[in-house]
């Protein structure tokens, strides 16, 4: 399953933001090639988030895992505060979260509640409870902030999920939040329903699996990744890239949009070419070395989709950036 498709029994997407399982992506990291290390075994997975570009180890406290598993925590449209945030080397530690105004400075704001499915099984893997909570966390964030690139930079998706141990006892609830790390936000990163007109919809609804599938990258995190994982992502983001491309040309864009758009599809097509002549590579290195290249080419559509964003009226990267509002690989476990 890929992040373009929706979670079996997820959170219904009532919300106009929603992104349709078939939309796809956008936008992906203005960085250049980043050298991959494969391992034969699996590299541990850390529960993390993404603040700011940096890479952040967690921990949580008793005080959250109980808060959040019985519903305790705090609510949709709640801002909260953390009881402690610290640790060496940029370990982080969250004691108890602790609702304020959003109007105050906080470390956290709530998207929403989602209760993952029992599908599952009776054991899984942290990592699986995490990705499963990113796939179900996914329409609460688009609906909320469903753009990106007008989050302040500081600002990320992040979620809190369930520990392998609260999973075997039966607790399934898991938070959606933005998180704004030790730098903290004021306001309310919330978008007001009816405040984007259709056109910046479509784009924000093309767009955005293509991002969350771009965050799935398994080198976030770790210099160290198997093979498998290396080549599941390069399939994933052939996907991701193709179908963001079949949905922006599925609308009819205003006329200021139209150029900028033949050059940002240009890019995707290239792009898409790329991850697609590396899904069947069988030799590690050759793998690693095309998706590289693949991610090189990615970054030649920033350009002209800053020139979309311009013409429709959508941020362009005063406020956020394309690795704004980007989803952690791990989240926050609890």
């Amino acid at each position: 399953m890929t992040e373009n498709q929706p979670f079996p029994g997820g959170p219904s997407a009532t919300d106009p933001w929603a992104v349709p399982a078939a939309a796809a992506p956008a936008v992906a990291s203005a960085g250049g090639s980043r050298k991959r290390f494969l391992l034969g075994t699996a590299a541990a997975v850390v529960a993390a988030v993404v603040v700011a570009g940096t890479l952040l180890y967690v921990k949580v406290d008793d005080l959250v895992r109980e808060a959040v598993a019985s519903g305790a925590g705090p609510a949709t449209g709640q801002c909260y505060v953390e009881g402690l945030r610290s640790g060496e080397d940029d370990s982080v530690l969250l004691s108890r979260l602790r609702v304020v105004p959003c109007e105050q400075r906080h470390e956290g704001e709530v998207a929403g509640t989602v209760r993952l499915e029992d599908s599952l099984g009776a054991a899984p893997t942290e990592r699986q409870i995490s990705h499963a909570a990113v796939l179900a966390c996914s329409p609460q964030w688009d609906a909320y902030a469903p753009d990106s690139w007008a989050m302040p930079r500081h600002v990320g998706e992040s979620h809190i999920y369930p520990s392998s141990r609260q999973w075997a006892a039966g607790k399934r609830e898991a938070l959606c939040v933005f998180d704004g790390g030790r730098t903290g936000s004021t306001g309310s990163v919330r978008v007001a329903a009816g405040s984007l007109n259709e056109s910046q919809l479509a784009y924000l609804r093309a767009v955005n699996p293509y991002n969350r599938a771009y965050a799935e990258d398994p080198y976030n995190g770790s210099g160290e990744v198997e093979r498998a994982d290396l080549a599941e992502w390069v399939r994933q983001m052939a996907e991701a890239s193709e179908r963001e491309a079949q949905a922006l040309r599925a609308v009819v864009w205003p006329e200021a949009v139209r150029q900028p758009m033949s050059r940002m599809l240009d890019a995707k097509d290239r792009e898409t070419a790329a991850w697609r002549a590396a899904v069947h590579v069988g030799d590690a290195e050759d793998l690693e070395d095309l998706a590289d290249s693949a991610d090189e080419i990615s970054s030649d559509s920033i350009g002209p989709a800053t020139a979309v964003r311009k013409a429709l009226g959508l941020a362009t990267g005063s406020t956020g950036s394309p690795t704004a509002g980007t989803t952690a690989p791990g989240g926050l476990q609890v």
